[in-house]
């Protein structure tokens, strides 16, 4: 997903002051795990509450994300 500099700021702003839980999806490229290092190093350093998923491509993230909502609706994982 593209988005401006300034957007970008402004919804990392809204995170930190919320102390939202970020769910973090990865592939396992070499590119997505640099930008990966690059944002949980933001994170980290902002204060940021994340955890991260390695996905192997489109159906092992949809696969991830239908646990992830179980959990969340018998509210054994957090939203935030």
């Amino acid at each position: 997903m593209l988005i401006s500099s300034h957007k970008f700021c402004e919804i990392f702003d809204t995170i930190r002051s919320k102390k939202y839980l970020i769910y973090v999806f990865s592939s396992i490229d070499c590119d997505s795990i640099c930008a990966t290092k690059i944002f949980t190093i933001l994170c980290k350093e902002s204060g940021i509450s994340y955890v991260l998923f390695p996905v192997r491509g489109y159906f092992d993230l949809k696969k991830k994300l239908k646990k992830i909502r179980e959990l969340i609706i018998e509210q054994e994982i957090p939203l935030g």
